[in-house]
């Protein structure tokens, strides 16, 4: 029996020894890594990461999915009304700054740089010719029109503003008040004619603001009248006297050079061509 024994305690002893030799799996053991290893026990310092612009599979990463990669982000002003509009930013981040009501970026008075540019109030009663609205057909009060161009730098918003002849601004009924949120950009111009409706209209007049006479036609005397356009609050901010220019040319009396210079009638500054409105006088866009 003791010799028994002693066998297998030997037997025990071996066995132990052959199962204590181990080999340790190294790797990466951040679960946050790009090469996490599972199987890893002991971390042997090769764990890499994506680089905030890249993920570990190498797509570039958009956190907000704007279509620009969070490293290209770029914050700012993205409204192209503010006075500090950049438009290489792709987030806003709420800086926009805004003129006073009025006034320019720089501090001038917009409403000083409001102009008429070009009143059709004589259309030609010749066949189409004097279809300025471009509708197909000749209505005199449809297709007499008023042209306004912005000359500043910053937009003018023309909400509320009313448009009269003499007798209308007697009873202070405009032909025209201004639909809220029109706003007139920078360089641009803005069109009313007397009537007609703006789905019939063939022309884009160059991109202009267009609209009609919510009131009634403008409705200027050939013989003498003068136009008055007023802002919101009734202040008379522009006029337009017919009478030095009312010789029924049947054709508009435009500034030319277009914004700055003298009213002449529009085909003695383009040959033949007797009005252009929403356009210079050559056809071109604002």
């Amino acid at each position: 029996m003791k010799k028994y024994f002693g066998y297998l305690s030997l037997s025990l002893i071996l066995i132990s020894c052959e199962t204590n030799d181990v080999i340790a799996n190294l790797g990466c053991t951040d679960p946050l890594a790009c090469n996490y290893d599972a199987e890893a026990f002991d971390d042997n310092g090769s764990c890499t990461y994506d680089n905030e612009c890249v993920d570990c599979d190498g797509f570039v990463i958009d956190s907000d999915q704007d279509g620009v990669g969070d490293c290209d982000e770029v914050e700012g002003c993205t409204d192209s009304l503010a006075c500090n509009y950049n438009p290489s930013v792709s987030d806003d981040d709420g800086s926009c700054e805004y003129a006073l009501e009025g006034f320019d970026c720089e501090g001038n008075s917009v409403v000083d740089m409001l102009i008429i540019n070009e009143v059709l109030y004589d259309p030609s009663n010749v066949g189409l010719d004097g279809d300025a609205n471009s509708n197909g057909a000749y209505v005199h009060d449809d297709d007499e029109f008023v042209e306004l161009v912005n000359g500043s730098s910053s937009p003018i918003d023309l909400s509320g503003y009313m448009f009269f002849d003499t007798e209308a601004l007697g009873t202070s009924s405009p032909a025209h008040i201004v639909p809220e949120n029109t706003i007139l950009l920078p360089g641009k111009a803005f069109v009313l004619f007397g009537g007609g409706d703006l789905s019939t209209f063939a022309s884009d007049f160059g991109g202009a603001l267009v609209q009609i006479c919510s009131n009634q036609p403008i409705n200027l005397n050939n013989g003498g009248d003068i136009l008055t356009i007023q802002d919101a609050q009734g202040n008379t901010l522009l006029e337009f006297d017919v009478e030095p220019l009312s010789n029924n040319p049947n054709e508009s009396y435009t500034r030319y050079p277009d914004v700055t210079g003298d009213f002449v009638q529009h085909a003695g500054a383009v040959d033949g061509i007797l009005y252009s409105p929403g356009t210079r006088v050559d056809g071109t866009s604002f």
